[in-house]
């Protein structure tokens, strides 16, 4: 299932079927400074959905894909699978990362690369 996304004049609200809104445990809003990158990471038990807020492009590592996602693009990262945001710009770059999934603690997360020295040995 795809979201639908409504941009307004003050806020953005996400639209998604009654079946994914029952499984939606966590929606993070993020903010990616230009030049930032994620760790290439994977999560064990919980699916993301990336989703672009605004109209910077967002460079998303899909496994072994790399694509990039503008406004109102999103990308589904299934269960164990490698990704990394890269925010490229030169503006701040508005996220909607929505996880679900049993399990979605922070230490699920296993970092195989990392910018800022947190992969674990």
């Amino acid at each position: 299932h795809h979201p639908v996304i409504i941009k307004g004049k003050r806020n953005t609200a996400v639209l998604v079927s009654a079946e994914d809104w029952a499984s939606i445990q966590e929606t993070l809003f993020l903010t990616s400074i230009p030049g930032m990158r994620e760790s290439i990471l994977e999560g064990m038990n919980a699916p993301r959905t990336e989703f672009v807020k605004e109209s910077e492009p967002a460079e998303v590592t899909n496994g072994d894909k790399v694509i990039m996602l503008t406004e109102n693009q999103s990308t589904y990262i299934p269960l164990g699978q490698t990704h990394r945001l890269a925010n490229p710009g030169k503006v701040p770059l508005e996220i909607i990362e929505v996880q679900s999934g049993s399990y979605l603690g922070e230490d699920d997360i296993v970092r195989f690369e990392d910018t800022y020295g947190r992969v674990k040995s």
